[in-house]
Parts: structure tokens; C-alpha cells; sequence
């Protein structure tokens, strides 16, 4: 028998306002997938796919409908799900070692370990100078 879903999208509609009126973004949207499975989010530009994987990531609530991770609500933003918007969103005020830092330390795991494999993969990339 087939566990369930790893992720499990159920009825999720997200309507953004402005001042001309009610934008709907998502309408409705089922979708479950299973643990092993790949799948592609695809369509022209504005037809909602950031807006989904917004939701799915907790960043953004959904106007009705809900979204399960390991048959746990989505609630807001967790350590179950990694997402990378499609812009790069770097801290500018930050070099490239403190960006890559920054998960760790909002996870409160920085130390000698994750540093050093951290600056090592800068190195492999070029990226250490920076």
C-alpha cells in the first residue's frame, strides 16, 4: 500500500486585492505528491506558479484551501521546505560567505564544522574571494 503524500495541496485559491479590484491568482488547486516523484510547475508568465510554490513554502497564506507537508498544515515558513525565489535576494550588506551563512544561523547550527564546508564549497565554486 502507498503511503501518502509528502506534499498535499487541497483547494488552495490565493486572491490578491488592488485598488481596481480582486486579482485571483490560484483557483481551486489539488495536487499531491508522492515521496520519489519528480514533477514541473509550467505556464506563461503571471499564471501563478510563484504564487504556488509561495504557498507551499509557508511565505504567503493561502485565501482558502491548505497545504500539508508530511500530513503536517502549513502554517508559515518551516525547515521542511527549501525554496529559491527566482530573483537572487542576497543581502548586500553582506559578503557572499555571511549570505551562505545565513540559513545556518537562523537555524542556530553555525559552528567550525559547517563553516568549513561552507567556505569549501565557495572555494570549489570560486566564490571565496567575495
Amino acid at each position: 500500500m502507498r503511503a501518502g503524500p509528502l506534499l498535499a495541496i487541497k483547494n488552495v485559491s490565493k486572491i490578491f486585492f488592488s485598488p481596481a479590484g480582486e486579482v485571483p491568482a490560484l483557483n481551486d488547486i489539488n495536487l499531491n505528491i508522492y515521496t520519489g516523484e519528480f514533477i514541473s510547475i509550467v505556464g506563461p508568465s503571471g499564471c501563478g506558479k510563484s504564487t504556488l510554490l509561495n504557498i507551499i513554502a509557508g511565505l504567503i497564506a493561502p485565501s482558502k484551501g491548505q497545504v500539508f507537508i508530511n500530513g503536517l498544515e502549513v502554517t508559515g515558513p518551516s525547515v521542511a521546505v527549501g525554496y529559491m525565489p527566482q530573483g537572487d535576494h542576497l543581502f548586500n550588506w553582506r559578503t557572499i560567505w555571511r549570505n551562505v551563512l545565513l540559513g545556518l544561523e537562523v537555524q542556530n547550527k553555525v559552528n567550525e564544522e559547517t563553516k568549513a564546508f561552507a567556505y569549501k564549497l565557495l572555494q570549489t565554486y570560486g566564490l571565496a574571494d567575495f
